[in-house]
């Protein structure tokens, strides 16, 4: 029952999405869209209540629309469902989670005080620990220069930087703890890798390619 009101779900978010096509466009090209995003919030939330959503450009196409997952991994064959019912809709592609970030490793982030945080992790460096045949890995990161900030707010940061490098899909389904550390013995430090190869790394390691 639930497969057959979710494929029913699914055909009317897609044909209402190719419907709007232009108007989400203007509203990704910064023209004002009045209360789109809102729009956007509940045709997601009619379509399927556990997942979130996502636009921003495209990876091999001008645009991308992602349906989130929210970190839980049951949330992925719901998600994938979806987006497999998805028509094709031209300079648009689909993606299950937040795909990979064609990024310089910046960002921004919210502390508890709501107050925005910039964060630039381009000089981290990492080490990975892999187990059952490299299934899964924990991440450290080594952040010298990371704002003052708590253990939980440096969690958040090392999601959004594994989330950034191999997309929220893959952050879910091959990486347990994310650790980030302000320091560590210098024979660590000199086994850590500069965290723009984190992508490839873990794609050569898992003989996955994240898109």
């Amino acid at each position: 029952m639930r497969q057959d009101r979710l494929k029913s779900n699914a055909t009317s978010f897609w044909a209402w999405f190719s419907e709007n096509r232009s108007q989400i466009e203007h509203f990704m090209t910064g023209s004002p869209q009045g209360d789109f995003p809102e729009i956007m919030s509940n045709k997601v939330h009619a379509l399927a209540p556990e997942l979130g959503w996502e636009l921003g450009p495209g990876i091999q196409a001008i645009f991308s629309f992602a349906l989130t997952l929210n970190g839980n991994i049951q949330n992925i064959a719901i998600a994938d469902a979806i987006i497999c019912a998805a028509p094709a809709v031209a300079n648009w592609e689909m993606h299950v989670g937040r795909p990979p970030k064609q990024w310089q490793f910046n960002f921004e982030m919210e502390n508890s005080r709501g107050q925005r945080i910039a964060i630039s992790a381009s000089t981290w460096l990492y080490s990975l620990v892999g187990y059952d045949d490299n299934s899964s890995f924990d991440v450290v990161f080594i952040a010298p220069d990371l704002p003052a900030i708590d253990r939980n707010a440096r969690w958040q940061a090392g999601d959004i930087a594994v989330q950034g490098a191999i997309g929220e899909r893959a952050r879910i389904e091959l990486i347990g703890d994310v650790d980030v550390v302000e320091s560590v013995a210098d024979d660590e430090l000199e086994r850590m890798t500069p965290i723009q190869y984190l992508r490839e790394h873990l794609e050569a390691l898992s003989g996955r390619k994240f898109v």
